[in-house]
């Protein structure tokens, strides 16, 4: 397990975290954060029962605005509602309040004054998907440890078998059914298998260093490929040697040989 916290620690260091902290210390998203974070929306448009948020509350997995000195009508902000809809899907697994408390503690917690987030890195990933539309996965390991990532970090540790069992939710979905608004869709990334021809190219350019590489195609299917390279060698009987070449253009200034090209082919 070990494993895969580390892996997950370093993908997000390295892909999302410096995104994260220009997201926090952003002047220019201040209004905006404090806005997502403002108590709007009444108990009766939250379609969840008076009773069910009051055992929540009384089981301290949710904290909710009541005004001033505590009294008052209950407001919850855009974070409040994704946090709500978040315990109906743990509840949905079985997951018990005890649990959901050390979960709701993960996500409140705070490294540094991130105000006016109340949830940190869950808004952060919410941000993120609104404007990068990548698919996001929160994870809960067997100890209630949880990590928010995208689907390719979580793909990336599935390949790489760090995984044990684990309950993942689609954090998207919340987001496009609190936000009510269905362009608010994730682009997935189609996956393409290549064949063993595609392999072999994908090979030639990413180990070559040519000027270019032109494909041959007979009846649909690649059959060759020509590789034209440059060579600042001015000895010629050095590509000579190599037997490999079908074309050789020599390139002179004031008489003397300055590089030369020559064209290599493959059969694929």
């Amino acid at each position: 397990m070990g494993d895969f916290e580390n892996k997950m620690s370093k993908a997000q260091l390295e892909e999302i975290d410096k995104q994260f902290i220009r997201y926090m210390v952003d002047k220019r998203l201040i209004k905006e954060r404090k806005q997502i974070n403002t108590p709007y929306k009444g108990m009766a448009d939250m379609g969840i029962s008076y009773r069910l948020i009051n055992h929540w509350e009384q089981n301290g997995i949710i904290d909710v605005e009541r005004g001033v000195d505590g009294k008052g009508w209950r407001k919850f902000s855009f974070m409040d509602q994704i946090w709500i809809r978040l315990v109906g899907e743990l509840r949905s697994f079985g997951i018990s309040l005890e649990n959901i408390k050390t979960i709701y503690n993960q996500i409140r917690t705070n490294d540094i004054d991130y105000s006016p987030s109340v949830y940190p890195r869950l808004e952060f990933f919410i941000y993120y998907f609104i404007n990068y539309k990548v698919p996001i996965k929160l994870i809960i390991l067997k100890d209630y440890k949880v990590f928010i990532c995208t689907k390719e970090e979580l793909e990336a540790a599935e390949k790489e078998d760090l995984l044990d069992s684990y309950i993942s939710i689609n954090l998207h979905k919340l987001i496009q059914f609190v936000l009510n608004k269905s362009f608010y869709k994730p682009n997935y990334k189609e996956e393409i298998v290549l064949n063993e021809k595609e392999l072999v190219l994908l090979n030639h350019i990413r180990n070559g260093n040519y000027k270019s590489i032109n494909i041959v195609f007979k009846d649909g299917k690649m059959k060759l490929l020509e590789k034209c390279m440059i060579n600042n060698e001015t000895e010629i009987h050095k590509i000579l040697n190599k037997q490999k070449y079908s074309e050789i253009i020599m390139k002179t200034e004031d008489g003397i040989v300055v590089n030369i090209q020559y064209t290599e082919k493959v059969k694929i």
